[in-house]
């Protein structure tokens, strides 16, 4: 089971790494993975949003998960993605 995020942003909280173990008051554990760069992808190119998501891997880890979409919540590709 994992859980990933955007906020709060590496501005609101500063944390050890993009990808975390947390563990909660009961002792369970889930994986945490903050997105970086943020979702929010403008423009039919993704050159740019691949290349940051690349440069912000956790280091130790041997995949990256990268992210694009538009809009604020339940946000997702837009039709310029889709064409």
């Amino acid at each position: 089971m994992g859980y990933v995020f955007h906020r709060p942003t590496p501005l609101q909280v500063d944390l050890p790494a993009n990808v975390f173990r947390w563990r909660g008051p009961g002792g369970g554990e889930v994986m945490g993975m903050r997105l970086v760069p943020a979702y929010v992808t403008f423009g039919a190119d993704l050159s740019e949003q691949i290349l940051g998501s690349a440069q912000a891997v956790t280091p130790g880890l041997a995949h990256v998960m990268c992210f694009f979409g538009v809009g604020n919540h339940e946000c997702g590709p837009a039709k310029a993605y889709m064409q």
